[in-house]
């Protein structure tokens, strides 16, 4: 098994130009929306070279029956292909879960395609729920399932090097 760590990740941190080039769209809404709160984290292996990324938004929703309600937004999850099935998306997940936690979200949530069966796989195991949705309206209907992680499967402490 390889060593690997999950960091918090800043603008001013050599693990941003990663985010930067895997999360594109995220980092521009991140820099765009004063009023949110954006988390980044990375993988990293001994050498910092950089395995994965994950990117939620935190703050209030600010529409629907959960409006003014904490909430948290999985923006992005990525884990390099040759090192998938190593548990760092797991690992990813559950920095995610914690910080959402810790400022007050009751929940997380996310959109998966219904074709992405490996990541409803993963999701499922981690213990997210779904919503089936469609966009009829869309010029090309999208199918996807919204997925929500409730704050009860607030995941365990993490342990020392993997």
């Amino acid at each position: 098994m390889s060593y690997f760590r999950i960091i918090d990740v800043s603008k001013n941190d050599p693990a941003w130009q990663f985010i930067r080039r895997h999360s594109p769209q995220t980092v521009g809404y991140s820099e765009n929306e004063s009023d949110a709160c954006y988390f980044f984290f990375a993988a990293t292996d001994s050498s910092d070279e950089c395995l994965g990324l994950c990117v939620i938004e935190v703050g209030p929703m600010p529409f629907g029956p959960l409006a003014g309600e904490v909430t948290a937004w999985l923006e992005d999850i990525l884990v390099l292909e040759a090192h998938r099935r190593r548990g760092i998306a797991t690992a990813l997940m559950h920095a995610a879960l914690r910080r959402a936690w810790s400022h007050g979200a009751r929940h997380m949530q996310w959109t998966v395609p219904y074709e992405n069966l490996t990541a409803i796989a993963f999701y499922r195991k981690m213990g997210a729920l779904f919503i089936p949705e469609e966009d009829p309206s869309s010029p090309n209907p999208e199918r996807y399932y919204t997925a929500i992680m409730p704050n009860a499967c607030m995941p365990p402490k993490p342990t020392a090097g993997k």
